[in-house]
């Protein structure tokens, strides 16, 4: 029992701490980023990523802007949405695959 609590928290730490890094990464991608855009290309990219959040399903829709904008985890949007975690994982990857198809075929940079 004591080495299954070990390694859940053990996996529980790296994963946290890949979640930082990865985070962190990304911050300072779009950081760099943003202060070479100019304001209409901000706004088209927003509205592009607007069109096509509109083009997911409601249940994903939902689950995207859980987890994106008021950062929820998994276990936190399951609870929200009265569904288990699987549901709700699944729900985003589906989501995430779906943008990305959608705005492959818009110019958002």
């Amino acid at each position: 029992m004591f080495a299954v609590v070990r390694n859940t928290a053990i996996d529980f730490a790296k994963r946290a701490d890949r979640r930082k890094r990865r985070e962190a990464g990304v911050a300072q991608n779009s950081d760099a980023e943003q202060m070479f855009k100019c304001p209409l290309e901000m706004e088209e990219r927003r509205a592009a990523i607007e069109a096509a959040l509109q083009g997911l399903p409601e249940d994903q829709r939902v689950v995207i802007a859980l987890k994106v904008w008021s950062d929820l985890t998994s276990p936190q949007i399951a609870v929200a949405l009265d569904t288990n975690e699987r549901t709700v994982a699944s729900r985003y990857q589906y989501a995430i695959a779906k943008l990305r198809k959608l705005l492959e075929g818009m110019a958002v940079e």
